[in-house]
């Protein structure tokens, strides 16, 4: 994980990449306790380069590299079965939704249709 000090501000280290990392504090509660496992010994899955994504130039690529990163390094399908991003890509929709509701943090969440994008771009090169 790289850090560096935001604004001057004495000790308080962010993450590059994660969505608590480019706007506070890792356990403020802005990131719905998200990032609480990596301040206890946890680690969060490196992200892949956008390249390296099946299809990468395909809508539903562009969608995950733009929505996913916002909070997170960029995942690769293959990290869950194609049942199991349904409600991977459910919680995180949750959380998203949540946030561009509450203006938290400037984030964005998918319109119904590209979630499904995304959903089934994820699925179709989900870990067999």
């Amino acid at each position: 994980m790289q850090t560096f000090q935001k604004g001057g501000a004495a000790g308080q280290k962010l993450a590059q990449g994660m969505c608590c990392g480019r706007w506070g504090g890792m356990m403020d509660g802005r990131c719905g306790g998200m990032m609480e496992g990596m301040m206890m010994g946890g680690e969060m899955p490196r992200g892949v380069d956008p390249a390296q994504l099946p299809e990468p130039q395909s809508a539903g690529a562009r969608l995950v590299n733009q929505y996913c990163t916002q909070c997170h390094g960029l995942p690769t399908p293959a990290l869950h079965s194609a049942p199991g991003w349904s409600p991977v890509v459910g919680r995180m929709n949750a959380r998203m939704q949540w946030m561009r509701q509450n203006n938290s943090m400037g984030i964005a969440a998918p319109t119904p249709e590209e979630l499904q994008a995304i959903l089934g771009y994820m699925q179709i090169h989900a870990a067999k």
